[in-house]
């Protein structure tokens, strides 16, 4: 929809769920995350081009995955998936290619990621039994560095 909530028009294809939407840093695409509907926990990144209407499949890893964020610079998702058992940290590149591994937990779900505007850092939160803990995480050291614990604590965003 435009800025006063005329135009609306849907953007998804019937027949399937969607969730986590994320705008590309030039606002010409929006990135979400689709749940097949075939009786596994599926799920895929479709990438919707709002220039020329086009939808694509950006990756599929055949397992669930959640919350994509687009790296500033546009090449870049990073998102969570249990492909490795625990839902851990993964980026790939918006041509659906070179997915990496960034994290490696086997304890707790990560999960909200999203990229600083300069590109160099990486929030998301750790899932606690009493409180969620808010990480940081280099990109350039390919470390995470704990910042703060609290109840209920989710979905960290940045500010320019």
């Amino acid at each position: 929809m435009d800025t006063i909530g005329n135009n609306i028009r849907q953007i998804s294809p019937t027949g399937r769920y969607y969730q986590d939407p994320a705008w590309s840093r030039d606002s010409n695409e929006v990135f979400f995350v689709s749940w097949k509907e075939n009786g596994k926990k599926q799920s895929e990144i479709y990438a919707y081009n709002l220039t020329d209407g086009t939808l694509r499949e950006v990756f599929d890893p055949h397992k669930p995955l959640y919350a994509p964020d687009v790296s500033p610079d546009g090449k870049w998702l990073v998102f969570v998936s249990t492909y490795s058992g625990f839902l851990n940290l993964f980026q790939v590149g918006i041509d659906g290619y070179n997915l990496q591994q960034l994290t490696q937990q086997t304890q707790v779900n990560y999960m909200d990621p999203a990229w600083s505007p300069d590109g160099k850092w990486i929030t998301f939160v750790a899932e606690g039994d009493a409180a969620n803990t808010l990480y940081l995480y280099s990109v350039e050291t390919k470390k995470s560095y704990p910042l703060l614990s609290l109840p209920g604590l989710r979905s960290p965003s940045w500010r320019p």
